[in-house]
């Protein structure tokens, strides 16, 4: 017996040695296999830290300076959206905010005005942004200091008294005691003069309380039209009086407003951020502005709205049964007034477009040259030279026109 236990295989390896070789080759196996598993969840834990220890801790530092590169490079865009993507580290939220401002402030230094206008506001409370904003909107944002009613028409001299002519049965051209004037707007019978000192006055027809300014305090631009008034405060809120039939009155709710335009029936407000609101009569479409952005100027006529964009172009709502909205081939316009049927628009290389229903001669209009201001009545335009003097084609029944003499009449602000 003990000769078969002590048995040798074929090689000479007894049985017994030749079984605890092969435990030990299998004990091996295991910690060979252990040993690999292990190095694999070391692996898969090293991966783990590279994805999210090293970047919580190491690599948003390095983007962070990055980031800060960029910012000082001028490339706003870049930099803007590597901040971003910092999100939650260290400042990065408020310096998306600093590249924004930086940028608007870069824009401002190369002229670009409503686009540095409207980025201010964007990060409106971020330091002095929003109080930028309303200042560049205020220089770009005209007062009117020639403007023509539906059958008169009224102007502001350089020394601040203003001058009117045409038809006066309530009283509305008598402005010849105004002192300390900086804007004037010819309403239906009404008219209305912006003081120096941000106060308002209205002479002429007050069936609708539509002269009732006289507890108007910080006011910064004004817009009259037939039977109500419209002023915008300083601080981006508006104020409205008069007939309120259709509702053109509601606008108490309005909120960061540069400029204001007063339509027969409605009223419409440009936002600091380059978005339109309406209020008012709404029959042909004349209040459909929702969906309106980078406008820069905003124009009303009777029934019907014009928005200027920031790149000049023209956009049009409203009623357009002699082509008064016709304006979409406009370009590089400055400013638009509206009429009755027609509207006219001043380029900024100071030529004029015209869309609309031509009767009453203002196809005259074609032919003036180094305008800077224009205003458009029911049936009339007026024009102010960069001279200080004005021009008027149209009908003349009320003698609204004759405007022949007018000289030293204000410049409005963008034209100075």
């Amino acid at each position: 017996m003990s000769d078969f236990n002590n048995s040798v295989d074929p090689s000479g390896i007894p049985a017994e040695d030749r079984k605890q070789a092969d435990m030990t080759r299998k004990r091996g196996k295991i910690i060979a296999g252990i040993v690999a598993a292990v190095l694999i969840v070391l692996a898969s834990l090293a991966v783990l830290i590279t994805q999210m220890i090293i970047p919580k801790f190491l690599i948003p530092h390095h983007d962070y300076k990055e980031a800060q590169a960029l910012l000082e490079a001028g490339e706003y865009d870049a930099a803007a959206a590597a901040f971003q993507a910092l999100e939650g580290y260290k400042d990065s939220s408020e310096k998306v905010l600093a590249v924004t401002y930086a940028k608007a402030s870069a824009l401002l230094d190369r002229g670009d005005i409503p686009a540095a206008a409207m980025m201010f506001y964007s990060i409106r409370d971020y330091e002095d942004a929003r109080q930028r904003s309303m200042d560049l909107w205020g220089r770009i944002v005209n007062r009117e200091t020639l403007s023509a009613g539906v059958f008169h028409t009224v102007a502001v001299k350089t020394d601040g008294t203003a001058m009117a002519v045409g038809d006066n049965n309530a009283g509305q051209c008598d402005v010849s005691d105004w002192n300390d004037m900086i804007a004037v707007s010819a309403g239906g019978s009404h008219t209305v003069g912006l003081k120096a000192d941000g106060t308002v006055v209205a002479v002429g027809d007050n069936q609708f309380n539509q002269c009732d300014v006289e507890d108007w305090r910080d006011i910064v631009a004004i817009s009259a039209r037939s039977s109500h008034t419209v002023g915008l405060k300083a601080d981006g809120t508006v104020v409205a009086t008069g007939q309120n039939n259709c509702d053109q009155c509601n606008v108490s709710g309005w909120k960061d407003i540069v400029s204001i335009s007063a339509g027969m029936g409605h009223t419409v407000g440009l936002k600091a951020d380059g978005t339109v609101v309406a209020a008012g009569w709404n029959h042909a479409g004349q209040c459909d502005v929702g969906e309106w952005f980078d406008i820069v100027a905003v124009f009303t006529g009777p029934n019907n709205t014009m928005g200027v964009t920031i790149d000049g172009t023209v956009i049009a709502t409203g009623e357009n049964s002699n082509g008064q909205c016709r304006v979409d081939t406009w370009q590089d316009i400055a400013a638009v007034s509206c009429g009755s049927s027609f509207t006219v628009g001043l380029a900024k290389d100071r030529s004029i477009s015209f869309a609309g229903d031509y009767k009453n001669g203002l196809s005259g209009v074609r032919r003036w040259e180094n305008i800077v201001a224009i205003s458009a009545g029911y049936y009339t335009i007026v024009g102010l030279k960069a001279n200080g003097t004005a021009v008027a084609v149209g009908n003349n029944a009320n003698d609204e026109c004759n405007v022949d003499g007018w000289e030293q009449i204000m410049l409005p602000n963008k034209a100075k």
